[in-house]
C-alpha cells in the first residue's frame, strides 16, 4: 500500500513552559512564525532546538519529530 505525504510545515522548538510548546515555524519557507502547541501533540519526547514537521497524511494533519523523510 502506498500513502502519501505532503509536508506543509517546518518547525523548530523555541520553549516549553507548563506543557505549552512555543515553536518557530517556516511558513512556505519566506519567514518563520511562532506559535504555540500542546505538548501532548508530539508524539515524541521534545527539547528547546529540536525540529519537527506538520504533513498531511490520509486526510488528516499531523505532527512528526525531526525532519520529514
Amino acid at each position: 500500500m502506498n500513502i502519501a505525504m505532503v509536508t506543509l510545515l517546518t518547525g523548530l522548538v523555541d520553549s516549553i513552559d507548563s506543557q505549552i510548546v512555543t515553536a518557530e515555524v517556516n511558513t512556505l519557507g519566506i519567514q518563520g512564525e511562532l506559535m504555540h502547541f500542546p505538548a501532548n501533540l508530539f508524539p515524541c519526547n521534545i527539547n528547546e532546538g529540536d525540529s519537527f514537521y506538520i504533513s498531511y497524511e490520509e486526510g488528516l494533519p499531523k505532527i512528526g519529530c525531526g525532519s520529514p523523510r
